[in-house]
């Protein structure tokens, strides 16, 4: 089974959407085939993405998106332009959508709407019925060197001062 990232980032529009697809890829990595489509990608992430073992795959149009995506994948969506037209051409497909947001903006056709930021509730969204979701911090999309970190025993000195 594959799971699909449509996602952009570069300098130009940020890199914060690339960098929490790669997380959430990093925790899917052994259990599916991890694909990235992009249109708008730095060159230094997309090496990262090669060397991460993912497949990269660039595009001019979403036009070529939608021909690369099969019914049997799972297309994960972390984008601020392709919004309620594009998410319903995805579910057309037969896809299964998960959005990454953290805008509550429009409505969703997604069937998992992610978003960590805190005291955001279900009832901040338009979407289908079917939509589950995964909010607050619990579900933040940390890389792998943040949740190293987690496993360290806690620093037991007291501090006095700062």
């Amino acid at each position: 089974m594959r799971v699909v990232f449509r996602v952009d980032g570069s300098n130009r529009i940020g890199l914060g959407h690339l960098t929490r697809c790669i997380a959430l890829a990093e925790m899917l990595k052994h259990d599916y085939e991890i694909i990235f489509i992009c249109r708008e990608i730095s060159e230094s992430f997309s090496f990262e993405i090669n060397d991460l073992g993912f497949q990269i795959i660039k595009v001019d149009v979403e036009a070529e998106f939608f021909e690369i995506i099969t019914p049997l994948d799972v297309v994960v969506l972390d984008h601020y332009e392709l919004l309620e037209d594009f998410q319903y051409k995805v579910k057309q497909r037969g896809c299964k959508l998960v959005c990454i947001d953290d805008m509550q903006d429009g409505f969703f056709w997604a069937d998992l709407i992610i978003n960590h930021a805190p005291e955001v509730k279900a009832s901040d969204y338009e979407a289908k019925i079917h939509t589950q979701f995964a909010l607050g911090l619990e579900y933040a999309l940390l890389r792998p060197v943040f949740l190293t970190g987690e496993k360290r025993p806690p620093n037991k000195k007291i501090i006095q001062s700062v």
